[in-house]
């Protein structure tokens, strides 16, 4: 008996018997090109190969879905500045359950202006087929500097650091022992102006600010003791001190070349600024 015709699955004989078939083979059996393919049936019985064939239409795998399979290795923003996907990968998912990563998606936003936890919509399109996925940044409230300084006068001054607009900030002056606090001036105050409080609390603006603290300058100063000190620090003291300085060299062999053995005003007086004080050396 003789194969003389062969259906996909099915045999006929010369005999005019006919049967369903197993056993046969197909090629090609990877469909890698689109478009009408021709499939080629093949069966052999008793050392006689017959063959037939048939059409299958290969579309191409289509976009289902996408996924962020690595997220950007930055996910921690201030706010106003704009999304980095450095080290993102994104993962394309086909209709035939084929997987690759692509480029060319977008994200939207990418200026990240609100503060909190924020959604990123990442979108990809492909043959006119576009798919979604999302993945979250923490944006933080951008802080601002307040720097406090101190003239002479001031002991200390706490309060300075980072702020976010709108935080209520308290600065505060300790004087040295003889001075009377003055006052805060502030470099910018359309937005924090002076005060005469040496605790002083204000709304912290939208830009960095720098306050300083400075002291009520007394009109009478206590004269320093500048005998023993060579002559130029001891200019130097009084000129410090708001008084003028007139120098006298007299030689005195009990003292030093350039030191200090008298002052026309006694130590621990209370004198007006700008008084002449005469020291001999």
């Amino acid at each position: 008996i003789a194969v003389i015709l062969l259906g996909v699955g099915f045999a006929n004989y010369d005999d005019g018997s006919s049967k369903n078939l197993t056993g046969y083979t197909c090629s090609p059996t990877k469909l890698s090109n689109v478009g009408t393919q021709t499939i080629t049936v093949s069966y052999t019985e008793d050392s006689i190969t017959k063959t037939t064939s048939f059409n299958v239409t290969v579309e191409k795998a289509k976009l289902t879905s996408i996924s962020v399979t690595t997220k950007p290795s930055k996910t921690t923003y201030t706010v106003g500045e704009t999304l980095s996907t450095s080290g993102m990968v994104v993962q394309a998912t086909y209709s035939d359950g084929s997987k690759k990563n692509v480029t060319g998606y977008t994200c939207t936003p990418t200026k990240l202006s609100t503060a909190g936890n924020q959604t990123i919509t990442v979108s990809y399109s492909e043959d006119s087929i576009t798919k979604s996925t999302s993945f979250n940044v923490n944006v933080n409230t951008k802080k601002y500097t307040v720097s406090v300084m101190k003239r002479e006068g001031i002991a200390s001054v706490t309060g300075g650091g980072e702020y976010a607009p709108g935080d209520k900030v308290t600065i505060k002056a300790v004087t040295e022992s003889g001075y009377t606090f003055c006052k805060w001036t502030s470099n910018k105050t359309n937005l924090v102006p002076d005060s005469e409080n040496a605790t002083y609390t204000f709304t912290m603006p939208s830009e960095s600010v720098t306050l300083v603290a400075n002291v009520k300058v007394p009109s009478k100063v206590s004269m320093p003791d500048l005998r023993g000190k060579d002559y130029q620090s001891a200019k130097k003291t009084l000129e410090e001190s708001g008084l003028k300085v007139s120098l006298q060299s007299a030689y005195n062999w009990e003292v030093s070349p350039n030191i200090v053995y008298a002052q026309s005003v006694p130590a621990g007086t209370s004198v007006e600024r700008g008084t002449q004080v005469v020291i001999t050396y």
